[in-house]
């Protein structure tokens, strides 16, 4: 995991929107294009001192309470989140696109 997913830009947390959304500072450039593998350290740790700089507290408790990705959980894979199953179905959109 944590592979091809975008850590500024895709939405991985329990969150509405990708996390660049939330911060109250410009991320520099080079920094939106960085995976979520990128913030993980060779311990298998979460490089508290590349995300601190720029998440406020509460996006912070979400990324604390998400086990940083390893090689054991397997590739990225895409989640419908209006779908108890995280599968796409029409009625669910329709459903969203009411609301």
């Amino acid at each position: 995991m944590g592979e091809t997913t975008r850590f500024w830009n895709d939405v991985w947390l329990d969150l509405e929107k990708p996390i660049k959304h939330y911060i109250h500072t410009q991320l520099p450039l080079h920094t939106l294009k960085k995976k979520i593998k990128d913030y993980v350290d060779i311990n298998g740790n979460w490089k508290w001192s590349e995300i601190n700089i720029y998440v406020p507290e509460e996006i912070r408790s979400k990324i604390l309470s998400t086990p940083p990705p390893d090689s054991q959980t397997g590739p990225d894979k895409a989640f419908w989140r209006w779908t108890r199953k995280g599968s796409f179905t029409t009625a669910s959109a329709y459903q969203q696109l009411k609301q």
